[in-house]
């Protein structure tokens, strides 16, 4: 019926030839039927798919959208139908993830999450504990497809027993979004995408589309240009922090590309609500050249961003708690030792069918970090100072006793969590969105079978991105915890309750890239979890200056009284001004050194000491 996939890929195929010929009216109005389509097909689907099934399909359908953002940039007047595509689609997943962790709290559905937990788990840890003898490698391998087979089903089922819940939510609309912005703010969305130009001259390119909303309503759509480009100059920017010619050169020409097409549509705003993706995400917007020689971006405007458009109007439906506020910290973490509590067996899953998944070794060692300790007793102390709270309103996690059991027993409890300790981000040899789009692309036309089974079921991108717990650095073994908090694990967690997580460790900000739901790494994982903001990094921060910046901002936060956004910006331009040539110890809170950078001629501090830490979610 006019339901059917395959009905969908008809109405595709036909507005593509309709778009061909000329015919854009046609074209449009059957693009966007086989969108509407393929939006209902996804979410009925979801009901029984994992996360990373859900993702696998999206992208079996997602050229569909890029052919009608193709089309919209070809006719240059249907900025607003486009914008309500992207709306719709952009981050559907990581909305969905939203609503199944709820279900933690639904006793009709609460024993298949704690299932869900605690396979998850398991699989967290055997994914790093890689058989030192190779006749061990086929055994472990087995168990990695049975854990990964078992999270799978579990989380069909819970999906399916939350279907009430799902189906009573609505789509976004724009006007929704609009309501929801402040009225001094647009919002601004990046999507990466491909552009597909028709004959005579037909040509496809990897692109980046940019959408800016303004409280009125209105839309704005900007193509700005090929997305090669803009990756080359990141990965040149980051060699230098933008301080090198080469490095100034490649900011000069990112603003130039990704900020000043923008500005128009910008009007007197003074906020920018980002929800950023593709290369984007490794890229610190506020570092960028401001509108005037040696200054910065983050000078001129107020930075927030959003992991995906369509929460917007959820975070401005919700109240920050303003009373017995608690607060849960880590730091000072004992890498080398783990409490014997700590480790938690999980009974083994029933063995089912093979699936790929990471090969995250262990061995990796994280050294001590000095400041952390010091850094968490000061945010206590001001905690204590401004609010005067019960003492079982303050938990502290340190040395051995910073446990993964410990933290996923306490965070729920806790409106405030502070971690300082190493991030930890290890890319696959094999990137395996990218290698789920190849395959994807090579077999559309494939939805069930083996082969089907080989393109949803990919590496899980959640276990390269992680917290470092104690214990880290002793060999992981299976069935225990092993002292790193995969992105994985945090999404299991029922975080609902926790208006802000600051992440004081390196590269939290970083993930794997999917095409339209940003990168799923660590921050990503607690928003799926149900926090309302999330401040993480996008780099190896030194240590000692990783805790002047956080001290400030709790005390802007807590002692000034000012919003999540404005707290953080100005710690980062007090940081920009105060710490210039300032001497870092050679620690820093993620894998390996940082080089450190010279200070700009203007005397101000490098970015590298104050641009990686970014605000997402909240910003009030």
């Amino acid at each position: 019926g006019e339901d059917h996939p395959s009905y969908a890929n008809s109405l595709n195929n036909l507005a593509g030839l309709y778009g061909k010929m000329g015919s854009y009216d046609q074209a449009e109005l059957l693009y966007r039927q086989a969108l509407d389509i393929s939006r209902k097909v996804l979410e009925r689907t979801a009901l029984v798919q994992s996360e990373q099934q859900q993702l696998a399909m999206g992208e079996m359908v997602r050229h569909r959208l890029d052919a009608y953002l193709s089309l919209a940039l070809l006719t240059g007047d249907l900025s607003r139908t486009a914008f309500e595509q992207i709306l719709l689609w952009k981050g559907a997943t990581l909305m969905r993830q939203r609503q199944y962790r709820q279900a933690a709290n639904d006793p009709a559905v609460a024993e298949v999450f704690t299932q869900l937990q605690a396979v998850t788990r398991q699989l967290a840890s055997l994914a790093r504990a890689y058989p030192a003898e190779k006749e061990e490698v086929a055994d472990w391998r087995d168990q990695l497809r049975t854990l990964n087979t078992h999270r799978d089903r579990l989380e069909a089922e819970l999906s399916q027993k939350s279907a009430a819940f799902r189906q009573a939510q609505h789509e976004v609309t724009i006007a929704e979004v609009a309501e929801a912005l402040p009225r001094n703010a647009v919002l601004m969305d990046f999507l990466e995408f491909t552009k597909m130009t028709p004959s005579p001259n037909p040509e496809v390119t990897r692109s980046l589309l940019a959408s800016v909303l303004r409280p009125d309503g209105e839309v704005t759509l900007i193509d700005l240009g090929p997305q090669e480009a803009v990756a080359q100059a990141i990965e040149t920017w980051r060699q230098s922090f933008g301080l090198s010619e080469q490095g100034m050169e490649a900011g000069r020409l990112l603003r130039q590309q990704v900020w000043e097409p923008l500005l128009p549509a910008f009007g007197t705003a003074k906020t920018v609500l980002i929800s950023l993706d593709g290369v984007l995400g490794r890229l610190p917007l506020g570092a960028l050249p401001g509108a005037t020689p040696d200054t910065y971006l983050l000078e001129d405007y107020a930075l927030a961003f959003l992991p995906v458009p369509q929460l917007l109007p959820k975070l401005s439906e919700q109240h920050l708690q303003q009373s017995d506020r608690r607060l849960l910290l880590v730091g000072g973490v004992d890498y080398n030792t783990r409490q014997s509590e700590g480790l938690v067996a999980v009974q083994s899953a029933v063995k089912s069918d093979p699936l790929m998944v990471a090969q995250v070794q262990g061995g990796t060692h994280f050294g001590p970090l000095d400041a952390t300790l010091p850094e968490v007793t000061s945010v206590k102390m001001l905690f204590q100072q401004v609010f005067q709270p019960h003492s079982e309103a303050i938990a502290l996690l340190s040395q051995a006793a910073a446990t993964e059991e410990q933290f996923r027993t306490l965070a729920p409890q806790f409106d405030f969590l502070h971690l300082a300790t190493h991030g930890f981000f290890a890319p696959p040899k094999e990137r395996p969105t990218q290698a789920l789009a190849q395959a994807l692309r090579a077999q559309r036309s494939i939805v069930y079978g083996d082969e089907a089974a080989l393109v949803v079921q990919r590496t899980d991108p959640g276990l390269l991105s992680g917290v470092v717990l104690s214990g880290a650095n002793q060999p992981p073994q299976a069935e225990q915890d092993d002292g790193i908090l995969t992105a994985t694990e945090i999404a299991m967690l029922p975080l609902a309750e926790v208006n802000l997580v600051v992440l004081s460790a390196c590269e939290t900000g970083l993930g794997e890239t999917a095409g339209g739901e940003g990168l799923l790494g660590v921050q990503r994982a607690f928003q799926v979890a149900g926090v309302r903001s999330a401040v993480a990094s996008l780099w190896k921060v030194p240590d000692l200056e990783t805790r002047l910046l956080m001290e400030r901002f709790y005390r802007n936060l807590w002692e000034k009284e000012l919003s999540s956004l404005e707290a953080l910006r100005e710690a980062q331009l007090w940081m920009l001004k105060h710490t210039a040539g300032s001497q870092s110890p050679d620690k820093n809170r993620g894998l390996d050194p940082a080089n450190p950078v010279s200070s700009s001629a203007s005397n101000r501090s490098s970015p590298l000491y104050w641009a990686a830490f970014q605000l997402s979610g909240d910003w009030r």
